[in-house]
């Protein structure tokens, strides 16, 4: 586990890292994994500082996220390596640094750190949107710090119980019953479900009802001319 880092009172900023950082966080203490993402988050704020002291510029950016490290050195150091190191290219993940603190500072069940990821996951794949459709394929790609949809999840030691509906009920409920999560989701019983952080439930359920008639409609008419096409095909055959 890193060093420990104190929270401090008042309005934090929200962080942005990339998913890439979730990638082992299945595979050593969730608590190393916080504690690096928010080493990142502050040493790439000291970037865009101007004063030279490296180590007071990394202390300055923890203020703007209301906690203190014990260490600031071994923050600096470690969030310098990871920044060297990570793919900045991949899709971002944004949230309030109290989460992250509280995995640091606090014990977590499996279910508990399951949750964690698909809301970190969640949030990478919804950016700003008012909402999105996506796939199991995709949430559990980006709780395993990858871009792109993948079925990885469905042979991994910790994800693959996730196929098995109770336990894909139980993380569904959570995510929309724990008021950390507050995640609005709906599923019409067609390929995926659609996820909103900003909608009420009943403006998702209408969103995605208007999505699903223009995919019924633009089925149909690719259908109709489909059939038109054919019928032309046949008819000049037939008069050759």
């Amino acid at each position: 586990m890193g060093t420990k880092i104190q929270p401090k009172k008042g309005k934090a900023n929200l962080i942005d890292f990339p998913v890439s950082l979730l990638k082992d966080a299945t595979n050593c203490d969730i608590h190393e994994t916080c504690y690096n993402i928010m080493c990142f988050s502050a040493y790439k704020i000291t970037l865009h500082l101007r004063f030279n002291d490296e180590y007071g510029k990394m202390e300055y950016a923890s203020k703007l996220f209301n906690f203190k490290y014990n260490d600031v050195e071994k923050a600096y150091d470690t969030g310098e390596k990871i920044f060297k190191k990570v793919k900045l290219f991949f899709p971002k993940i944004t949230i309030r640094p109290d989460i992250i603190i509280d995995f640091i500072e606090s014990d977590k069940n499996q279910f508990e750190v399951d949750c964690f990821l698909a809301y970190c996951s969640l949030k990478s794949i919804v950016q700003l949107d008012p909402f999105k459709k996506l796939t199991k394929d995709y949430l559990f790609a980006r709780m395993m710090g990858l871009p792109k949809a993948s079925g990885e999840w469905r042979v991994h030691e910790t994800y693959k119980k996730y196929d098995i509906r109770y336990h894909w009920d139980k993380l569904k409920i959570e995510l929309q019953t724990n008021s950390i999560w507050d995640i609005k989701y709906y599923s019409d019983r067609t390929h995926g479900f659609y996820i909103s952080f900003v909608l009420e439930y009943d403006k998702l359920v209408l969103e995605a009802q208007k999505l699903h008639k223009r995919y019924i409609e633009k089925q149909l008419r690719q259908k109709k001319e489909a059939a038109q096409k054919k019928a032309d095909d046949e008819l000049n055959n037939s008069t050759s």
